[in-house]
């Protein structure tokens, strides 16, 4: 439960960045949002890496 809440505000904090060309970022949001944090979890980290 912690891991999904964890990734929902994660979501929603990215969501309110406006990137429109960071792939890894779109790809962490819409797996983030369609609940699945474990398919999300490398799209978030390399989004991170490249500081979006």
């Amino acid at each position: 439960m912690k891991i999904l809440l964890l990734c929902l505000t994660a979501a929603i904090c990215f969501s309110l960045l406006n990137v429109a060309t960071a792939d890894a970022m779109t790809e962490c949001n819409t797996r983030t949002l369609n609940m699945e944090p474990k398919e999300a979890l490398p799209f978030c980290q390399e989004a991170c890496n490249l500081n979006e």
